[in-house]
């Protein structure tokens, strides 16, 4: 099985022992941008001639560029890695491509610990992507312990380029908590 076997919450539970939460959650400092760059604009707006109907076209042409805006707006925080492998535990079933991958380390030009968020994106309804993300989230977790450099909250996104779910995984409850970050930008 690989992380897109994960369907349904219940398999991230029966299999990894991983419980859900749904509840509102909101980061203690949230940086605020009213703005985005030129370079973001445009390639929204040369997005909105493309076909978008498949993940691969939306993830290219909407999720891609809003990930290097943030990269951008922050800089020497973070890499991301699109399409990447991202084999961690395979008796888990902890193995496959994820969509996008960020990395606490900005020197690297492969999968680096420590892993801090991860993006599954989706054609159709987000709700599809949970589980998925999930397994990629506790790979991540096992990950970054193996490497000796764990991270107290690992983050996921799933998103189907107009709504975006923000997941994130309490650690030490060995849970997963949804919060709904923004639906139809």
């Amino acid at each position: 099985m690989a992380y897109n076997k994960f369907k349904k919450l219940e398999i991230l539970r029966r299999e990894l022992g991983i419980k859900d939460i749904m509840r509102k959650w909101l980061p203690q400092e949230i940086k605020s941008y009213t703005t985005i760059s030129s370079l973001l604009k445009e390639s929204l707006d040369e997005a909105s001639y493309e076909s978008l109907t498949t993940e691969k076209a939306k993830s290219e042409s909407i999720i891609s560029p809003i990930i290097k805006e943030l990269r951008r707006k922050n800089p020497a925080k973070f890499s991301f890695f699109s399409g990447f492998e991202f084999n961690v535990d395979a008796s888990k079933n902890l193995k496959g491509y994820c969509d996008y991958v960020l990395s606490a380390d900005t020197e690297r030009g492969e999968i680096t610990s420590p892993v801090f968020a991860l993006v599954e994106a989706k054609d159709g309804e987000i709700d599809k992507g949970y589980a998925q993300c999930g397994a990629e989230m506790y790979a991540a977790q096992i990950f970054n312990e193996r490497e000796g450099n764990p991270k107290k909250n690992i983050y996921g996104c799933v998103t189907n380029a107009t709504s975006i779910q923000i997941i994130f995984r309490l650690l030490l409850q060995n849970r997963i908590g949804f919060w709904a970050f923004c639906n139809g930008f």
